[in-house]
Formats: C-alpha cells, sequence, structure tokens
C-alpha cells in the first residue's frame, strides 16, 4: 500500500472519530435550542359582520345543498385555538351562504339588495352603492344602524322555513369540520362568500318547536359564540365559476375582492380559502375549500357592526 493511500485511511479514521464524537453535542445542541424556543403562536381570524341573512336554527347535517343547483363545493374548516394552535374539538362550525342566484334560504321572498321598489338598472347594477358602504341586502340591509357605519342594522324578518345552505358541524379530534354544498353565488354589493360561527361549551339535542319538516332532527344547542367571521375566496376561482351556468344567468353585478367592504375593511385577506378542484379537467367536479381559523374558546366577542368597528353586547 502506497504512503499516499496509508495517510488517507488514517485521516479517514480521524474525521470519522472526530465526527462521533461532534454528533452528541450537536444533537443537545439542537434540543437545547428547541426547549428555548417559544410556543406556537397562531393570528386571530377577525371578528366580522353577522350580516342580515343568520338564522338560529343549527341543524346538524353535513350535506347542506338540498337539491341546489351549482359547482360541488366541499367546506373543509380546522378551528384552533389562537393562542396554542391546539386543534379545538367538540366546537359547532355554523356556516350559511346564498344559492347561485344570490337568494338565502329564510328570505326566498325578500327582494334581495333593492329593497321595496328598487331594481338593477340598464347595466345590471343596483341603483346605488348600499348605504353608508355597507353590505347590500334585503330591504335595504347594508344600512348602518343610528350613527352611521359601525351601526347595528335592523334585522328582516324570514319570509319562509327553508334551511337551505345552512347546518352546523361538530368538529372532531384534530378540529376539523366538513360541509357538501354549492359555490355560492353573489348579489349586490359583496363578492361570493360563507358567513360562519364558531360556539363552544354546547351539544347536540333534538330539535325543540321545529317545523314539520325538521321535528326530531338534531339541533346545536347551549354554550356561547367565540367566533363570527365570513370566508371568502381566490378571485381568480370565482371569475371561472361565475362565467358558467347557472351563475352566468345572474345579471346582477358582481362586487369584487377588492370592491367588498366587509373583505376590505374587516380583515378578509386572513379568510380566504385555499381552493383544490377535485379533478383537474372536470369543473363539475367542483372544488374543496380548506381554511384554519384560530379563534379564544373562551371569549365572548361583540358582534361587528356593518361597514365598522365590533359594538359590544
Amino acid at each position: 500500500m502506497s504512503i499516499e493511500k496509508k495517510w488517507t485511511r488514517r485521516k479517514f479514521i480521524r474525521s470519522g472519530a472526530a465526527a462521533a464524537t461532534a454528533l452528541p453535542l450537536a444533537a443537545k445542541s439542537m434540543r437545547l435550542r428547541a426547549a428555548a424556543a417559544p410556543p406556537p403562536t397562531c393570528v386571530f381570524n377577525p371578528e366580522q359582520e353577522e350580516g342580515p341573512y343568520y338564522v338560529d336554527r343549527e341543524l346538524l347535517r353535513s350535506d347542506i345543498t338540498e337539491g341546489k343547483v351549482g359547482v360541488p363545493l366541499r367546506v373543509r374548516i380546522t378551528v384552533v385555538n389562537a393562542k396554542t394552535c391546539a386543534p379545538i374539538p367538540n366546537a359547532a362550525l355554523d356556516i350559511w351562504h346564498c344559492d347561485a342566484g344570490g337568494v338565502y334560504s329564510g328570505y326566498t321572498k325578500s327582494n334581495i339588495g333593492f329593497g321595496p321598489g328598487g331594481g338593477p338598472g340598464p347595466d345590471g347594477r343596483p341603483p346605488g352603492p348600499p348605504p353608508n358602504g355597507g353590505s347590500g341586502g334585503p330591504g335595504g340591509p347594508g344600512m348602518g344602524g343610528p350613527g352611521g357605519p359601525g351601526g347595528m342594522p335592523p334585522k328582516p324578518h324570514t319570509t319562509d322555513d327553508l334551511v337551505f345552505l345552512r347546518g352546523v358541524q361538530i368538529t372532531d379530534a384534530q378540529g376539523t369540520a366538513e360541509f357538501k354544498t354549492i359555490y355560492p353565488g353573489h348579489y349586490p354589493g359583496r363578492v361570493n362568500h360563507i358567513h360562519m360561527k364558531v360556539h363552544v361549551g354546547g351539544g347536540a339535542t333534538k330539535a325543540a318547536n321545529a317545523d314539520a319538516a325538521h321535528a326530531g332532527v338534531e339541533v346545536y344547542a347551549g354554550g356561547h359564540v367565540a367566533h363570527t367571521g365570513q370566508l371568502f375566496f381566490p378571485e381568480d376561482v370565482s371569475r371561472f365559476v361565475e362565467a358558467t351556468a347557472p351563475y352566468s344567468g345572474h345579471k346582477i353585478h358582481r362586487t369584487t375582492l377588492d370592491e367588498d367592504m366587509v373583505f376590505k375593511g374587516q380583515g378578509g385577506a386572513g379568510s380566504v380559502a385555499k381552493m383544490t378542484p377535485v379533478t383537474s379537467t372536470q369543473l363539475s367536479d367542483g372544488y374543496v375549500a380548506t381554511l384554519v381559523v384560530a379563534v379564544d374558546p373562551e371569549a365572548v366577542p361583540g358582534l361587528v357592526g356593518i361597514g365598522g368597528p365590533r359594538r359590544p353586547r
């Protein structure tokens, strides 16, 4: 064996021994750094306005379509503790949204967005912006209460007992709840969106005083609301969906994310869902929308006024 080869072998052995000695020290250093690292933190999802269409029916069900036609959508929301990032199991995720034509169940006989005697102009836009920069709705929801923007609008009366596109699911051990629904349409003053509430501390029970169609069904009751917010969609996905039937038959001007007062004024950028097509080639198969919602389960936040800051209860 040559001198060069002998030297290389001895050098290799010495280097390997040094590395073996250093590994435990490096591992110990990594453990110390990990122990010193701060606990994970999450960013609170901002409170957003409840809107005029909330109905306290709390039906426990995962499929809320009730035959409504539109692009299929799976909504998968994970609720976590904003202080620890730990999932919150057994929370109730309550969602509601309009159909492809911009209509909410419970308000199907309302003249959504225009108010009495109102109607779209020649270009399909409403006759004017919602009062005080609000969000539009039947009989003029979008108007601020006394004092202008930030006021609570008068709650319109329901016009029917329908419950399509409304439902509640209990989060699993990972803090996740999932719904089967359709992609929401739009109505004057609002971009495509889904409303949501997070309830904690309650549980499932049989519906009391329910109408005949829902007698004996399970509902969520008790506890308190820890969060009221909205889920938004990427603008390119909404434009693509709105170009297809039945959405394309709705001739009312579609408000974009940049034009939506809730999105812009109430922290909507933190509530945009991640969209995954079910297949890469067939839109009719729909999308999966995923979102993590970070809340304080012990908080009882006040409702947010339309177009303005939170008001205490």
